[in-house]
């Protein structure tokens, strides 16, 4: 067994600390689209999103915008760099929404808010063509689609999967439902999925899917895990623990997602997002207790099944304004994909591509620093993914083997205010990318002081060589590291 040892210096401390890491083998391979992307299904159709205001409709923001421009050409572009990956179109709309695929079918029921219509569906299609994504489609299994009885409905689903059956260009996955067992939030007290009833409705859908689409996986069931305290009420309307248990191996999919924080526009919260939250190491710790909890559930239950966090932001409802749109949230944004690298999930979903305040473009398709921060991970950080531990909790540490090159990645990440510096241990030149800025709050990105405004820059990334073992970390930075000529490990 390969064991290396990083000695971690610190200048103000003296103190010394290490990061271990062992190179013996790979604890977990993810996938080109590990890194991925949504867009909400509001954004999509027209309907309740987030705006400045602290407004909110059923779970969503209080207002309706108008449709995303899918044609618009910055938008194409950006989201085309962070390919492969997949898109994912869902959020609390998916369940709310009408599907109108049918020319004897003139206007939606009462109950939905939206619609959902053939033109529409093309757009998709072209979008989804341009950027080289692939889709990842939330059906509605929610209260829109029950009867009096609270009966799922399916007729309108099954117009539409048998539509895409026959006119569909593009391959799609899907998933069934979002955030099933918090419908009692936000729809209605009275709109309540039990555990018992998505596994039938799951069972439903799959018979459907199969007598159209024979190969797909279905995922599900999108499940909410707030911070501290999990699935809210989970105990009481049903959780992911309880549905794996009576679904076993039935499940393709599992999805989940996570936010760390809350912002100002979520009526209740359990960790209000304060505008140092993102470079807290609790905080940042947090993923790992339910990432484990839910590969434990995966593990004992349904080991074949794939697990993805099927959508995550720095902070739930829209972001935090001049948090989650500047540079600290990379900090937050790099620490979680190591994490649930680590922690054997497949995808990650960032939610989302355009609008609101967490988002990775701003709403004039313009680059926010997540974005540059993804863009690198997809460039330095490849499939093969090793163990590696630091004891300094204010300095997180990664390693991959290079997506392109025979050679090994380290993302390092410096959350204080202070320089560190360690050794590394292989007798070989390295480039390194440092990436800080002059303002936390602010969207301005330097990677070895050469200021990045968007792709032009980033597809010229100025590398800086070093040739001593010493690393130094600057404060408030993180830097992709490049170990050349280190083929051994990395052959594939």
């Amino acid at each position: 067994m390969k064991i290396f040892f990083l000695f971690i210096f610190s200048f103000s401390l003296f103190a010394q600390e290490k990061l271990t890491v062992d190179l013996s083998n790979p604890i977990h391979q993810i996938k080109p689209h590990f890194l991925s992307f949504g867009l909400d299904t509001a954004q999509i159709v027209g309907s309740y999103w987030w705006d400045k205001s602290s407004l909110m409709k059923k779970g969503r923001g209080g207002k309706k915008v108008k449709p995303l421009n899918l044609k618009n050409k910055k938008l194409i572009m950006y989201a085309k760099a962070l390919s492969p990956a997949y898109l994912r179109i869902g959020g609390s709309e998916a369940d709310a929404l009408y599907y109108q695929v049918t020319k004897n079918i003139k206007t939606k029921p009462k109950s939905f808010d939206s619609v959902l219509d053939q033109n529409k569906w093309k757009e998709i299609e072209n979008f989804v063509n341009q950027t080289e994504t692939k889709l990842f489609f939330t059906l509605n299994q929610g209260p829109s689609t029950w009867d009096k009885d609270n009966n799922w409905q399916t007729e309108n689903l099954e117009q539409f999967i048998k539509y895409l059956s026959q006119e569909a260009k593009i391959p799609i996955s899907f998933e069934l439902g979002n955030e099933i067992f918090a419908y009692w939030a936000i729809f209605d007290f009275s709109k309540r999925m039990s555990e018992d009833k998505y596994v039938k409705n799951y069972r439903t859908a799959k018979k459907i899917l199969t007598k159209y689409f024979p190969q797909n996986e279905l995922a599900g069931p999108a499940s909410a895990f707030w911070p501290t305290i999990g699935e809210p009420l989970g105990f009481l309307f049903g959780n992911i623990s309880g549905l794996m248990q009576k679904m076993k191996n039935q499940l393709d999919i599992m999805t989940w997602h996570y936010y760390p924080t809350q912002s100002f526009r979520c009526p209740i919260a359990i960790e209000r997002m304060d505008k140092s939250d993102l470079l807290d190491p609790d905080i940042l710790d947090e993923v790992k207790t339910w990432a484990d909890h839910v590969l434990e559930l995966k593990s004992k239950y349904s080991p074949q099944t794939q697990l993805w966090l099927g959508e995550t932001g720095s902070a739930q409802c829209g972001g935090e304004p001049k948090v989650s749109s500047e540079f600290i949230s990379s900090f937050w944004w790099l620490d979680q994909l190591g994490v649930l690298a680590q922690k054997q999930h497949e995808v990650v979903i960032r939610h989302n591509l355009v609008g609101a305040d967490y988002a990775l473009l701003n709403d004039d398709f313009t680059p926010r620093p997540d974005f540059y921060a993804s863009w690198m991970w997809k460039h330095f950080m490849g499939k093969k993914v090793f163990n590696i531990h630091s004891t300094n909790s204010s300095l997180r540490a990664y390693m991959h083997c290079h997506p392109n090159q025979k050679q090994l990645s380290l993302l390092v990440l410096n959350l204080e205010n202070k320089v560190i510096s360690f050794t590394h241990p292989f007798k070989t030149e390295a480039k390194i990318f440092e990436v800080k800025t002059n303002d936390l709050h602010g969207q301005q990105v330097l990677v070895n002081n050469g200021k990045i405004m968007g792709l032009k820059e980033l597809e010229n990334l100025p590398a800086k060589k070093l040739t001593d073992t010493e690393i130094k970390l600057a404060p408030y930075s993180y830097s992709f590291i490049v170990f050349e000529n280190y083929h051994e490990l990395c052959k594939d």
